[in-house]
This record gives structure tokens, C-alpha cells and sequence, in this order.
């Protein structure tokens, strides 16, 4: 079924977050943010998304750069040989296909992302799973640090294969390939942590059925913090269907 399209304005007064949310994207929106790929900002505990004008300058800004320099390298007689210069060509026009798919998802998602981060943030309120998130939290860090360790390492064994001298090109491809990975991750870890919401909902709906919980409040709460699950389910497919497809 094709997922509801939630891209919608959303109002930045209504986007408050709270410490424990914020300590759970801090370490994906420090990196992305840090090999231009952010996708929103949080500033006095406020999110919303990144301005477009500036994701579309920046994305102007790198392809220029990259053009450059394989013109310079061009007219230097740097290439060679025409498969090399073919070869090199290709990469570029990769690249900048890369840089402007990650643009558009970017834009075209953000709003999505927000609405579920604050989705999450309304389900976390409502369970007792503080000890977990702090645990989430660290591994957080852990494999994201992990994940741009192994891209550093493969950037060394290529450069030691192929013995191409460092370029413009070849970091701002490595630093695309570390954007791509990081929202990998990203979209990993948000499903991990709707997984450990829904496991902690469906184990307090056992524990009120196993023990005939005569609360009325409480059962329905429980069911309606599970339809919001649903919904953020729904959210995450609309959000990274385009990055795990």
C-alpha cells in the first residue's frame, strides 16, 4: 500500500525537543550536518528543517568545485590517456548525480523526518524505557564512529590500489560515500528504536491482559501509544523507503 504523504508545513513553535530525544539524533546530525548532508537543525531545543536555499547553494558550490578541478586537471594534460579521462568523467558525473539525490531527498523529506522524530518523541513520553535509550544512545555514537572508521580505511586501501593522487574529486567522493553510509545507519537505528518502543508496548498490553488490570485509563493508552507506533512505522516508510529500496 502506498504510504500517506505526510510532507506538510510544519510550525516551529510545535517542534520542542526534549534532552533524551536529542541526545538519540545529536551524534547523525552532528555527521550529517558535517559532510554536508543536513537535513534539519536543532537550535535552543527547537528542529526544523534546513533552509533549501542553502542546500541548493551548497550542492551549486561542490559540483562547481568539482568541475574545476577536472578541467584544470584536463587542460594540464593530467589524463593521460582517454579511458582514464573517461573513466574520471564518470565519476564526476556520479558524483554530482550522488550530491543532488541526497539534495532532493534532503528537501523533499525533511518535513517527514521531523514529524517523525516528534512522533517518537510523543511515544518515548509515554513508556518507562530510560535505561534502554541511554544504552541506545552510546551505540549510537559507537556505530557511527565505527562507520566513518571503516570508510577512512577504505579510502586508504583504494588510494594504496589505484596509487591516484589525491584530488577535489576523489575526497568530495569519499565524503559522499560517508553521507550515504551514516543515513544507512540512520534509517538502521530509527527502525531499532521503533522496534524497542513496540516490544515495550506490546509487553505492557501481556502484562495488563496477564494480570486483568482493572485501570480503564490505563489499557486505553496503551492501544492508542500502539496506533502511534503504526503511524510512526508509516512516517519511516515515507521518510527512507527511497534510501533502503
Amino acid at each position: 500500500m502506498q504510504p500517506k504523504n505526510y510532507h506538510v508545513e510544519i510550525l516551529y513553535l510545535q517542534n520542542k525537543l526534549d534532552k533524551d530525544m536529542q541526545k538519540i539524533i545529536q551524534p547523525f546530525n552532528i555527521f550529517l550536518t558535517l559532510f554536508l548532508s543536513s537535513i534539519y537543525k536543532v537550535k535552543k531545543n527547537y528542529i526544523k528543517p534546513c533552509a533549501k536555499n542553502s542546500q541548493i547553494i551548497i550542492f551549486l558550490i561542490i559540483s562547481s568545485i568539482n568541475l574545476v578541478d577536472v578541467c584544470i586537471a584536463s587542460f594540464t594534460n593530467k589524463f593521460k590517456t582517454f579511458t582514464l579521462t573517461f573513466i574520471i568523467c564518470c565519476s564526476l558525473f556520479l558524483l554530482i548525480l550522488s550530491y543532488m539525490l541526497l539534495m532532493i531527498c534532503n528537501i523533499y523529506f525533511s518535513n517527514n523526518l521531523i514529524l517523525l522524530i516528534l512522533k517518537l518523541q510523543e511515544i518515548y513520553d509515554t513508556l518507562d524505557i530510560n535505561k534502554e535509550i541511554r544504552i541506545f544512545c552510546i551505540w549510537n555514537w559507537i556505530l557511527i564512529f565505527s562507520v566513518i572508521l571503516f570508510e577512512v580505511l577504505l579510502a586508504i586501501l583504494f588510494q594504496i590500489a589505484t596509487k591516484f593522487k589525491i584530488s577535489v574529486n576523489l575526497i568530495n567522493l569519499h565524503i559522499v560515500n560517508v553521507s550515504y553510509d551514516i543515513n544507512m545507519l540512520y534509517a538502521i537505528r530509527v527502525m531499532s528504536l521503533l522496534t524497542m518502543l513496540l516490544e515495550r508496548c506490546v509487553t505492557m498490553i501481556q502484562f495488563d491482559i496477564d494480570n486483568e488490570e482493572d485501570s480503564k485509563d490505563k489499557p486505553e493508552n496503551v492501544f492508542v501509544t500502539f496506533k502511534k507506533i503504526l503511524d510512526a512505522y508509516e512516517l519511516y516508510n515515507s521518510c527512507f523507503r527511497i534510501l533502503v529500496s
